[in-house]
């Protein structure tokens, strides 16, 4: 994608930018190009500060209004970087963007002051130290930003307004609404807030088919409203799931009831021919009640109305995909382990084919509650469709053991590993219950005998 200064480059009010090697190439017109933006400074730093000063002169005849100021920096020496540094910190509480341009090339066999190769301790060596002194400005300047997220208009938007963000969006309490609006931060593009706005829309799509349907689902946020740039959502009160497991656990009955409304809920979207393609404990909301409802749609695929969910493939995308991440959120539930999936581990550069990774790559769900669920979730042959796991999470009775994975049948082998395993860890034990059935045995045929 061409970069285009213009559009690429955020507004930069207020912000503070310091540029080493700025009088000349492309220092120079990095200048020009931040200076277009509304910045509050731009520190245009060189060696020669003659030339330095020629070239603010020469931008300010393009720009008059261009806010340079030169400082002084000869990164051949240690302590010429630390006099820039100290200037510039005593000038300036803050410092947004530092671009470290300068550098030489191809210079005749030499030596730093400080007794550094030239072209390595004038690049790199006193570009490190440069940044190391600028630090605590640095870091001072971001603790003191109030939000990084800002609307459409370009006001900041206080965080504590903000109930979430993703990679499109950033949601936030308005009038007790949970509203959706395209992500932008103090740095994004146009470009960027664009794309953004196409996903908001996208998504609106897919609420727009779910309230056309017939059937309704109550495991879905209620949708409340649209606009071109916003959704408006219900808020839920007890934020997303992810967040929650990080601070409760909570009881058997609960999860069981979570797992189920998910299951009834993905079936549902299913039948609306929509695949939900991120399904993660991130993108799921618990109401006041504790109900959990499905709140995210941004990645989701609308389908035309006459296609077999069975056989659909989008890309890579399927009903089996969006069923192994629901498997992977009841681990993470059932857990409390985080179980991330990267359905493009083994693909080549060029393949953006989604693919269900290998069994090996998913975590064991060995001595798991509803771990053969889970495992049926994962595997070929398991569970066919969201309604086939719905029926297996309701045949479920607490305090009774989970029903066997549709992929495990008794075998002789399994009894075999059992006698093994007792043998490994208990084996004064096993000894002992050998020989009691050995005696009982031989009694037994000498009754019989007799």
């Amino acid at each position: 994608m061409l970069f285009t200064p213009s559009n690429d480059i955020p507004q930069l009010s207020g912000k503070v930018i310091l540029v080493t090697g700025g009088n000349s190439g492309l220092g120079k017109a990095a200048v020009v190009e931040f200076c277009r933006h509304q910045p509050a400074q731009v520190w245009l730093a060189a060696r020669n500060l003659d030339k330095a000063q020629a070239a603010a002169d020469e931008i300010k005849q393009q720009l008059p209004h261009a806010p340079i100021k030169v400082l002084h920096v000869d990164l051949s020496s240690f302590d010429s970087v630390k006099n820039a540094a100290k200037a510039f910190m005593s000038s300036s509480d803050r410092l947004d963007i530092l671009m470290l341009n300068a550098g030489v090339m191809a210079t005749p066999p030499g030596q730093s002051e400080d007794g550094y190769e030239l072209q390595f301790g004038t690049n790199h060596m006193s570009h490190a130290l440069l940044t190391k002194l600028l630090l605590p400005v640095f870091k001072q300047t971001g603790e003191n930003m109030v939000s990084p997220f800002i609307d459409l208009s370009g006001d900041s938007i206080p965080l504590e307004q903000v109930l979430g963000s993703g990679s499109s969006a950033v949601v936030v309490l308005r009038d007790g609404l949970a509203v959706k609006t395209p992500l932008r931060y103090c740095w994004s593009s146009d470009v960027e807030v664009e794309m953004n706005i196409e996903v908001i829309q996208r998504e609106q799509d897919v609420y727009r088919r779910f309230q056309s349907s017939n059937a309704q689902c109550g495991g879905i946020v209620n949708c409340l409203g649209f606009s071109k740039e916003a959704t408006q959502l219900a808020y839920m009160a007890n934020g997303d799931l992810r967040t929650y497991l990080e601070t409760n656990q909570p009881p058997q009955q609960l999860q069981l009831s979570w797992f189920r409304e998910m299951a009834r809920t993905l079936e549902y979207i299913h039948d609306q021919r929509v695949l939900v393609a991120d399904i993660a404990s991130r993108n799921f909301l618990l109401d006041s009640d504790m109900t959990i409802k499905f709140c995210d749609f941004s990645e989701a695929s609308l389908l035309p109305l006459d296609v077999d969910m069975d056989t659909i493939d989008d890309n890579g995308y399927t009903t089996r995909i969006d069923l192994g991440f629901l498997g992977a959120v009841i681990y993470e539930v059932v857990t409390g382990k985080k179980c991330e999936i990267d359905l493009f581990k083994n693909n080549l550069p060029t393949d953006g084919r989604a693919t269900w990774p290998r069994r090996e790559f998913l975590p064991s769900t060995e001595n798991v509650w509803l771990g053969s669920i889970i495992e049926d979730c994962w595997v070929d042959g398991g569970f066919r469709n969201a309604r086939s796991l719905l029926q297996a999470l309701d045949s479920i009775a607490l305090h009774s053991p989970a029903p066997e994975s549709l992929n495990e049948k008794p075998t002789l082998t399994k009894g075999f590993c059992f006698i093994q395993k007792l043998v490994d860890e208990r084996p004064i034990v096993t000894l002992a219950v050998i020989l009691g059935s050995l005696g009982t045995l031989a009694l037994y045929i000498n009754r019989k005998q007799l």
